[in-house]
C-alpha cells in the first residue's frame, strides 16, 4: 500500500514541531515507557527532529505512528549511515487497513533521501515486517533462570561489581563498547554525544539496570539490562571473568528480588556460551530479532568501499576482474584499481545476482560466499567475494533502545 491508496481522509506526513506533546501523550497509552521517557529522548537523541516522527493523520487526528533515529552501522568492516524504525504504533479501530505498511513504506522513501543505505528494526513482530521487506538477522540467545542456576560457576575472583556512576564510569564504559564490538556488523557506531545524552532518555538503565565490573580500580566490563533482558554485556579483552561477575550480579538480583527469568542475546563468539552451556536453569533459544532492509544498493557500495577495500588489501589474491553485483533491481560493479576497488558504471561480465537475505547475511559475515551462493554464481566469483565477504564477524543487539 502506498500513500495514494490510504483510507479516504487519512494522509501521511511528518510531525511538526508543536505536535510532539500530542503525539507522546498518544505513545504513553500503547507502550509501557512514560510520556518524559520519549519527550526526554526526541529531545535529546543526536539528531533528533520533529519531522522523524512520522504520521497518519485524518483530520486532526494521529491515527498511526512511526519514529526514525539516525543509527549508523558497523557493516562490512565500514560504517554505513542507516536508520532504525521504532515507536511503531496504530490507534485501537484502525488496524489491519494497511496504515503500519504505508508508514513503513514512507520511511523507507524518507530515509533514501537522507542517503541511508540500510534501515533496521528491533522488534518482536516478526511476520508483519518479513511481508514488509524486512530480513531476519539471526541472534542466539538464551533464557536463564535464576533460581536454577548454579552462581558459584559465574565465580570470578579480583573482579568488583557495582552500579554504574555517570559521572565516575561513562567513558570508561563507552571505552569497553568500543573495543569489545571493533569489526563487528550490526552494532550502532556511538559516538559521544551519544553518551553524553543517553542517560538523559535512558532512565531505567540507571541504578541496578547497569552494572559495571572493576579490576584493579578500571572499569573492565559492563552490562546493561532492562525488562528482564540483558542486551549488552561487554568486556575488554582478556577480562571475560568480568562478564561473568556482571552476569553474576544480575543474576544474583533477579533471585533475590523479581525472581524472574533472565534474557541474554549475545553474539556467537562471546565467552560466556562456553560458561553457560550445559548448566542447569539455561535454555538456549531465537533471540528477539534485529530485521533489515536495503535501501540503497550503491550507497551500501559507496558506504562500504574503503572497508571492502582494506580486505581486498588484506587477502591473499586480488578480485580476479570487475564484477556486478545485483539486488532488488538495482546493480554495482566493483572494479579492481592499484590494488583497491572502485565503483563502476560499465556492467561487468560476471555477475552475481543476490537476494536481499544474501546480501545483508555476507555484509554481516554470517554465512561463507561459497556455502550461501553454491551452484548460483560462477566459482571464481565466490572466490572474489570471499575475499570481501569473510565470514566469522559475530553480530550484536545493542540496548539502544529502538
Amino acid at each position: 500500500m502506498s500513500a495514494r491508496t490510504l483510507p479516504e481522509g487519512c494522509s501521511i506526513r511528518g510531525a511538526t514541531p508543536d505536535e510532539i506533546p500530542a503525539v507522546t501523550a498518544s505513545l504513553e497509552s500503547v507502550f509501557i515507557a512514560p510520556r518524559e521517557f520519549f519527550l526526554a529522548r526526541y529531545r535529546h537523541y543526536p539528531g533528533a527532529l520533529a519531522e522523524h516522527s512520522r504520521l497518519v493523520v485524518r483530520g486532526k487526528e494521529y491515527v498511526a505512528h512511526q519514529r526514525l533515529y539516525r543509527h549508523d552501522l558497523g557493516f562490512a568492516g565500514s560504517s554505513v549511515r542507516a536508520w532504525a524504525v521504532g515507536d511503531v504504533c496504530t490507534s485501537e479501530g484502525q488496524r489491519r487497513m494497511g496504515l503500519g505498511f504505508a508508514l513503513l513504506e514512507d520511511c523507507i522513501r524518507y530515509v533514501r533521501a537522507q542517503g541511508a543505505a540500510l534501515c533496521l528494526i528491533r522488534a518482536g513482530l516478526h511476520d508483519f515486517y518479513c511481508q514488509a521487506g524486512w530480513e531476519i538477522m539471526p541472534l542466539p540467545a538464551c533464557r536463564v533462570d535464576p533460581k536454577a542456576f548454579p552462581l558459584e560457576r559465574l565465580g570470578a575472583p579480583g573482579y568488583l561489581t557495582r552500579t554504574f556512576e555517570p559521572e565516575r564510569d561513562l567513558w570508561a564504559v563507552a571505552e569497553v563498547h568500543r573495543r569489545f564490538n571493533v569489526g563487528r556488523s550490526l552494532v550502532r557506531q556511538r559516538d559521544g554525544h551519544f553518551w553524553a545524552r543517553m542517560h538523559l532518555w535512558c532512565p531505567w538503565q540507571q541504578g541496578l539496570g547497569f552494572q559495571v565490573a572493576e579490576r584493579d580500580g578500571s572499569v573492565v566490563a559492563y552490562g546493561r539490562m532492562w525488562d528482564s533482558r540483558l542486551g549488552e554485556l561487554c568486556y575488554l579483552p582478556g577480562h571475560e571473568q568480568g562478564a561473568a561477575a556482571v552476569l553474576a550480579s544480575f543474576l544474583r538480583w533477579a533471585h533475590g528480588g523479581q525472581g524472574c527469568t533472565v534474557h541474554l542475546a549475545l553474539p556467537a563468539d562471546h565467552a560466556l556460551w562456553p560458561a553457560l552451556a550445559g548448566l542447569p536453569g539455561v535454555e538456549t533459544h531465537e533471540g528477539r530479532a534485529t530485521l533489515m532492509r536495503l535501501v540503497s544498493l550503491r550507497a551500501l557500495f559507496e558506504q562500504t568501499l574503503d572497508g571492502l577495500s582494506a580486505r581486498l588489501c588484506a587477502a591473499s589474491h586480488g578480485l580476479a576482474g570487475p564484477v556486478t553485483i545485483r539486488c532488488q533491481g538495482e546493480e554495482v560493479t566493483l572494479a579492481p584499481r592499484s590494488g583497491c576497488l572502485s565503483l563502476s558504471d560499465t556492467r561487468a561480465s560476471r555477475v552475481a545476482e543476490l537476494s536481499q537475505q544474501q546480501l545483508l547475511h555476507l555484509g554481516a559475515g554470517l554465512a561463507h560466499p561459497s556455502e550461501l551462493l553454491a551452484g548460483q554464481v560462477s566459482e571464481d566469483v565466490c572466490t572474489d567475494l570471499s575475499a570481501l565477504f569473510p565470514p566469522g564477524n559475530p553480530i550484536y543487539w545493542n540496548a539502544d533502545s529502538v
